[in-house]
Formats: structure tokens, sequence, C-alpha cells
């Protein structure tokens, strides 16, 4: 799943608009995408105005996705998606 997830992000190559349930979001351009040493896929949306940053961690029966949207970058979406990823693995082993 991680590895299909990194080809979709990486040709994420124009404007991407989110849709909320107040309706649809500005258009933003992926500004970073990677794995962490734990296997999860982690990238970041951006516009002059506001950052997205988002973490997919698989495993098993089990899959966790965040977003965290600020107007100041820098969340520390790698560190977030690797402890989940450690966590929920001790879970379902």
């Amino acid at each position: 799943m991680i590895s299909k997830g990194f080809a979709a992000v990486s040709q994420c190559h124009n404007d991407a608009v989110g849709v909320a349930p107040l309706g649809e979001f500005r258009p933003m351009r992926l500004s970073f995408f990677g794995t962490t040493d734990y296997d999860a896929l982690v990238w970041t949306m951006t516009r002059p105005d506001w950052t997205c940053d988002f973490g997919l961690a698989v495993l098993p029966r089990v899959a966790l996705m965040r977003p965290a949207c600020d107007t100041k970058p820098g969340f520390p979406m790698t560190d977030w998606a690797a402890k989940r990823r450690a966590q929920t693995d001790r879970r379902t082993a």
C-alpha cells in the first residue's frame, strides 16, 4: 500500500484541490514527499499562506492517516508517522 501511495503522490505535478465539508479548498502544490525508515509515507502540500503535512502508516489490518494543516510549516510528520507505525505494530503483532 505504501508503494502505491508513493507512486500516486509522486505523480502530483499540478494544482491539487482538497474538498472539505465547507466546500473546495484553494489549490495547493506538492512540495515534499518521501518514506520514513519505518515504511510510512509522508508528504507536504503548500501554497503561500497554508501548509498541510500528511502521514500514512500501513500495517496488516490497520491504516493510519494524519493531516496537519497550519499557516506555518513544520509539523514533524516524519516523527509522528514513524512513532504511530511502531506503536501500532506492537499492538498487532
